[in-house]
């Protein structure tokens, strides 16, 4: 279950809790969630895998140099252990990882996206995915300069996420399905909160507006939407929903073109979330191992957002209707029947 606050790990509850005293990651409401945890949750083997490998002790402490390989044995088990405090030092310890070594590695590139969405820092998690596909090599190898996509506008083009190799951009990094799923899921996200705002609509008329700002800011979910005093002001939002059920479908079919393991997956999930993974292929592109490798990052958070799986399936359900639509009656003008 995922957290994006200080709570049980089992229940969830926010009140009188108790620290793991190994791990000092994960917390407690009494010691029958603690011991249910321990013996059902597997924490016993995840908090042995912290506390012994002693690698946040000693960075914290300065006595060791963060390495890519203490990197991958220390963020998969605070990934894996889940709570709210493991994912935010696992987020921590990679940004640490970037400053220090200053260019991005295939690991950290595909895993931040997740860990930052499981943190709640959607608005971070763009701005990371935007910036590692930079036009200019110079900008997106260099993470001193991520600092120039911070705040990128969640609603403008999405042409960055295109990739069309020619003699001008010869040097584009395509994107991975690790990061274009990550979109979607922050696209959908602010596609709820557009629809909620639009339905607020139909009470608009019947309330004082001070009244309607407090329902309206009560709907929305995501920072995305709710910092974003243009969008919260209009009083119709159709053309942005269409916009961004467009961009919608660009992504899915950019994902299509890259791994088409992935989407028949994505709504059949059992089997490639219980896969075991051959860690020497997860970023063997177009692969089924790397199609279970994401999944199994990004399902939670996309079970974490009410409606967005759904919404997601109505959304490509209704592509797909239109094509056939569209393909049946090229086929009818061909023939003269239309």
């Amino acid at each position: 279950m995922l957290r994006s606050h200080v709570s049980c790990h089992v229940c969830g509850i926010t009140d009188h809790l108790s620290q793991c005293e190994n791990c000092k990651l994960v917390y407690y409401c009494g010691s029958y969630h603690r011991m249910q945890d321990e013996v059902d949750g597997g924490h016993v083997r995840l908090c042995f895998r912290i506390k012994n490998a002693q690698y946040l002790i000693d960075l914290a402490s300065g006595k060791k140099r963060l390495t890519i390989g203490r990197l991958k044995l220390v963020v998969p088990a605070l990934v894996e252990i889940g709570s709210f405090a493991a994912v935010e030092i696992a987020v921590d310890l990679s940004l640490d990882f970037l400053r220090s070594h200053s260019s991005v590695n295939e690991f950290t590139r595909a895993l931040l996206p997740f860990q930052f969405l499981r943190s709640g820092r959607d608005q971070e998690c763009y701005d990371f995915i935007t910036w590692t596909l930079d036009r200019d090599p110079d900008v997106r190898l260099d993470y001193s300069r991520a600092v120039e996509h911070k705040g990128s506008n969640v609603f403008e083009s999405i042409d960055i996420f295109d990739w069309t190799p020619d003699e001008s951009y010869q040097h584009i990094r395509p994107p991975r399905i690790s990061e274009l799923i990550c979109v979607i899921l922050i696209k959908i996200k602010v596609l709820l909160d557009l629809e909620a705002l639009q339905n607020s609509q139909i009470i608009a008329a019947k309330v004082p507006q001070e009244l309607l700002d407090c329902i309206r800011g009560y709907l929305v979910n995501s920072n995305l939407v709710a910092k974003n005093k243009a969008v919260m002001d209009k009083t119709d939002l159709a053309g942005l929903m269409e916009d961004t059920r467009s961009q919608i479908i660009h992504l899915h079919d950019l994902i299509r073109e890259e791994n088409w393991y992935f989407w028949p997956a994505f709504f059949h999930p059992d089997t490639a979330l219980a896969a075991k993974l051959d860690q020497n292929k997860l970023f063997v592109w177009g692969s089924p191992n790397n199609m279970q490798w994401v999944l199994q990052r990004c399902y939670k958070l996309w079970k974490a957002t009410p409606g967005a799986i759904t919404l997601m399936h109505d959304i490509i359900i209704g592509h797909i209707d239109f094509l056939a639509s569209a393909f049946a009656f090229e086929e009818g003008v061909e023939e003269g029947v239309m």
